[in-house]
């Protein structure tokens, strides 16, 4: 509201009451003294509304709710100033004590001006519209299970909603603007359906032990909404059999309902309760008498508050045409009522002239008796199983040869809409594709190569170079940089931090993180520890962090025709590996009241015969107490990728009768750091290294047994250097290890 800029200066109180007794957390669901209504706050600044449900409307539990709702704004940072109340049970003593004694100011409306307080009245109606449709949704697909007595977790799942969605007039959610911090809309991401099927995984199994093999291994439970005390992705599910709630973790989630059937005749228990609000219906044509006027031209469309039916309305602006026979479609898959060919009727959307208000919200009507209700149908079982040429989409065929030995049988990699042949021979990948072609409708692709949407150059010297020249393109005209000047460094030494000032460029921050993810795993290296820079702050990007991309596409601009060059060296069948780390290269950039600005940053690569196939460059998740222990913490991740590589390899030496003994080829580990390199030697552990013993010392076996050598190395020559900071110096020398140019 106008005047009350900061969240906490004033915030809006109302009372709801509710007939039907709502059932609490701990209580059963035929508890009769369950939650009679609560208190609803709405915040002035940002539109927050938190509800605290009540057994009692007095003024005590009114006061406990205050302080409920006081306690969750102290936890974001906020402080209550003042409250816009209606009189009633705020203007009781004790309410009054509390707001003296916690400094606060009240503002009261007049006796019988309601409007006054209009921001709260509007929250109730908001919130409770979407919590009965919701509940309604629920009682068509499941009316066994649905009851009206769990309409405070329906309250508080639409006010979960309503905090987490951005609203149109600032692009902003209401708990963004709350607490002051952009949020990555994880909990509406993560939503579910309410009332939803779900199926909770075996407590034994929770707890690793093993269960007989017959036996089943997840009970079905109903969803009501997210636990306010755990972590936001923990459901509470109610127990079909005992009816209590408890906090899930270890839950799947029939959102669509296709696990339950509501017969088309039955009608739900708590139908008549939750159509307590009625809506005019007639099967008559409706004569509009004088005393009646039609709503207003903005009432074009009446949606559902929260579910996906929508009645529109026709050329007519005061009637809704609905068929009298509904399709068996479930609400949730329908975005609006099709024409129907049969006989229709009609309702009109009216109000009377009087003061006397009649609620005509385009709900489901309360005409059960006359129309059938909106049922899912039971998903039909298949008679008989397709054959794959039966299939809508053909299948595709991508082929790739090496030509080396003629002779072996062609393997198939993978089968989904694409099936992948790596064959010795060409002939037999064209030999398989003919034979298949008899019994499938093929539809050949060409090369992996093109594919995965890279350029695999073969030089004439024997070097196989790969280019992502068309990415690299895209990523430039979506930053308007294919005129630039390029520079020669992606990234500035200074490493990147949060912070700035509001974005100034237009261009989709994350579409564009994502292409240059994309070329640095699969092409460009050398950009790896610039984009996971940028990366970072996908969430919530400033002009800082768009200087950063633009760098790396001015240095892409300039090098957009090379990249990662593949010149096999004399030591065969070799898996080797390049170690480093970066300890507390934040400090000096993030808030020192940050925990991570005291993380150090892991880079490493690992290369076959001199040519690199896996690098990564991350944040360490555990915080290294030192120069040693940050270096062993990389050179621990490093070999969690190098060890499974080798039995990989290992495989395929099998697979295709390559001359590869992975036992008896050891791999070598270069690393700068002289402590890490003793202590991953060491024969026993110190008391030093205790509280990193059992995460990272995994790979102290294949040490020992000598399949792991660690070797010391230059810091110079350190290839890895390049993945843990912006360099200058020896940037392009290292550059001309890795990349080959």
């Amino acid at each position: 509201r106008g005047g009350d800029l900061l969240p906490g200066d004033v915030v809006s109180v109302d009372q709801y009451s509710v007939t039907v007794p709502g059932r609490s957390l701990q209580s059963k669901l035929s508890s009769k003294n369950g939650y009679v209504g609560g208190t609803l706050f709405y915040d002035h600044a940002s539109g927050l509304i938190s509800v605290q449900h009540q057994s009692t409307l007095g003024a005590a539990d009114t006061v406990r709710a205050k302080q409920a709702f006081e306690r969750e704004a102290f936890q974001d940072g906020r402080t209550i100033k003042a409250y816009h109340t209606d009189n009633g049970v705020f203007t009781s003593t004790a309410f009054k004590k509390a707001i003296e004694k916690d400094n606060q100011l009240i503002r009261l409306s007049g006796v019988g001006a309601h409007h006054q307080n209009g921001c709260a009245e509007r929250a109730i109606g908001s919130i409770f519209n979407t919590a009965r449709t919701m509940m309604i949704h629920a009682a068509l697909h499941w009316p066994e299970q649905t009851d009206a007595a769990l309409w405070p977790f329906a309250v508080d799942h639409a006010v979960r909603l309503y905090n987490h969605l951005p609203k149109r007039s600032q692009q902003f959610a209401p708990a963004e603007i709350f607490t002051g911090t952009k949020l990555d809309h994880s909990p509406i991401r993560s939503s579910r359906v309410w009332g939803c099927p779900t199926y909770v995984l075996d407590s034994h199994l929770q707890d690793g032990i093993k269960l007989p093999k017959w036996q089943p291994r997840a009970r079905r439970a109903m969803f009501l909404g997210f636990s306010k005390l755990h972590s936001s992705t923990v459901g509470l599910v109610m127990n079909l059999n005992s009816k209590r709630v408890s906090p899930q973790y270890h839950v799947v989630y029939d959102d669509e309902f296709q696990t339950t059937y509501a017969p088309e005749e039955h009608k739900p228990d708590t139908w008549d309760t939750l159509f307590s609000r009625r809506i005019l219906y007639t099967t008559e044509p409706f004569d509009l008498s004088p005393e009646w006027m039609p709503v207003s031209e903005g009432a074009k469309s009446a949606p559902l508050p929260s579910q996906g039916v929508t009645f529109k309305l026709n050329d007519d602006p005061t009637v809704i045409p609905l068929p009298t026979s509904l399709p068996s479609t479930p609400p949730s898959s329908v975005s609006s009522l099709p024409p129907s060919p049969v006989k229709s009727t009609s309702i009109p959307i009216v109000k009377r002239a009087t003061p006397t208000k009649l609620d005509f919200n385009a709900e489901i009507p309360s005409h059960a008796s006359t129309l059938p209700t909106v049922q899912p149908s039971p998903p039909a079982l298949p008679t008989k199983t397709l054959h794959p040429n039966q299939l809508p989409k053909p299948v595709s065929i991508l082929r790739r040869s090496k030509r080396t030995t003629k002779g072996k049988p062609a393997r198939r990699l993978g089968f989904d809409e694409h099936v992948l042949f790596f064959s010795r021979s060409e002939k037999r990948i064209d030999s398989m594709i003919a034979s298949l072609r008899e019994e499938f409708e093929l539809n050949v692709e060409g090369t992996v190569e093109n594919f995965l949407g890279l350029n695999i150059v073969h030089h004439d010297d024997g070097r196989i170079e790969f280019l992502q020249t068309g990415l690299i393109d895209r990523v430039l005209t979506e930053l308007g940089l294919m005129d630039c000047s390029p520079v020669a460094y992606p990234a500035e030494r200074k490493p990147l931090s949060s912070g700035g000032n509001v974005r100034m460029k237009s261009w989709n921050y994350a579409s564009v993180v994502g292409m240059l993810l994309y070329i640095s795993g699969h092409s460009r290296p050398d950009i790896a520890f610039a984009v996971h820079q940028v990366a970072r702050f996908t969430h919530n990007p400033t002009d800082k962090h768009e200087k950063a991309i633009i760098l790396i596409g001015r240095y892409l601009k300039g090098t957009r025709d090379r990249g990662l060059v593949y010149d096999p060296s004399k030591q065969r069948n070799r898996l080797n590996a390049h170690v480093d780390a970066d300890f507390a290269g934040l400090y000096d950039c993030e808030d020192h009241e940050d925990p991570i600005c005291v993380k150090s940053r892991t880079g490493y690569v690992i290369s076959f015969d001199g040519c690199p196939v896996l690098w990564k460059s991350k944040l360490q998740s555990l915080i290294a107490l030192s120069t040693l222990e940050a270096e062993y913490i990389a050179l621990s991740q490093c070999m969690r990728d190098l060890i499974p590589l080798r039995r990989v390899l290992n495989d395929i030496a099998e697979a295709f009768d390559l001359d590869i003994n992975v036992p008896t080829t050891y791999s070598k580990v270069f690393e700068d750091n002289q402590g890490a390199l003793t202590l991953a030697k060491a024969p026993a552990m110190t008391p030093r290294t205790k509280h990193i013993a059992l995460r990272y010392h995994h790979f102290r076996e294949e040490v020992r047994a000598g399949h792991i050598v660690i070797e010391h190395i230059s810091s110079a020559k350190q290839i890895a250097d390049i993945f843990t900071k912006g360099l200058r110096n020896n940037f392009v020398s290292l550059r001309k290890e890795l990349m080959g140019w």
